[in-house]
């Protein structure tokens, strides 16, 4: 007669097995992870700082208008554009609503304004006298281009407005109009340009021919010249020099409105 187990008794067989619990992470493991996680930072940072990012951008911008407002207050300063140099660098150009001429760049570092070109910029007004070059050359390239006016092979030109030794124009003042047919600073317009043959004769008709093209659009330029390179040296102007090398460059010299008139 088979025993009857008593109650609470194990059913016979092979014992469960335990569960394992996990350990937690060893500190080499948790070293690793905050490696890992730091050059992730890191790298992440060296991004921004070589890249730029937006939130630096912002706060570049944002600081750089306050900044002009507060230094320079009443002129509702607003950004105009923005460069961005490696290590939180940014050059940020404002300009007033309320002067055409009022406009400079600030360097902002790490989000600190470290300079302004203000000064140059505005105070010794190279941005009037800019604005002047800018429309007087423009107008110059209009009045010649309307005529038609190619005297010799690769012509091109350029102008100035006031002394370009000196620091400051005085004749100029800050939003200042421009009037093509009276400009305050003294300019002068330069032609130049190649041929097989330069000569005197040939660059006193030239300067006399643009100086009736310049008189009859209006255009206030006091003195003017040319320089007319032999074919030889065309090579700098977009053509094949001559293998003679010959060198008869004719320079006129400044001549004055006046002068060309008579």
């Amino acid at each position: 007669m088979k025993k009857s187990k008593e109650p609470g008794t194990p059913p016979a067989g092979p014992a469960p097995k335990r569960r394992r619990i996990a350990l937690p992470r060893t500190r080499r493991r948790r070293a690793a992870a905050a490696a890992g996680g730091l050059l992730v930072f890191l790298l992440i940072l060296l991004a921004c700082a070589t890249l730029g990012d937006p939130l630096s951008r912002a706060y570049s911008r944002y600081h750089a208008v306050d900044w002009a407002n507060e230094t320079w207050p009443g002129h509702d300063f607003r950004v105009t554009d923005v460069q961005f140099e490696p290590f939180w660098c940014y050059y940020v150009t404002v300009q007033a609503s309320d002067s055409i001429d009022t406009h400079f760049t600030l360097t902002v570092v790490a989000g600190i304004v470290r300079r302004t070109d203000y000064e140059l910029a505005v105070a010794n007004l190279q941005n009037t006298k800019q604005r002047f070059f800018d429309s007087l050359y423009s107008d110059v390239q209009n009045a010649l281009t309307a005529a038609g006016y190619a005297p010799v092979g690769g012509s091109d030109f350029s102008v100035t407005v006031g002394d370009p030794n000196l620091a400051m124009d005085h004749t100029l003042t800050l939003d200042m109009p421009y009037d093509k047919g009276d400009i305050p600073p003294r300019t002068s317009l330069w032609v130049n340009g190649w041929s097989d043959a330069p000569d005197a004769e040939q660059g006193k008709a030239i300067l006399r021919e643009v100086y009736r093209i310049i008189t009859e659009a209006g255009i206030d330029i006091d003195e003017y010249a040319v320089t007319i390179y032999d074919a030889s040296y065309a090579g700098r102007y977009g053509a094949s020099p001559d293998a003679d090398n010959r060198d008869d460059t004719y320079e006129s010299g400044w001549v004055t409105g006046p002068e060309l008139a008579g």
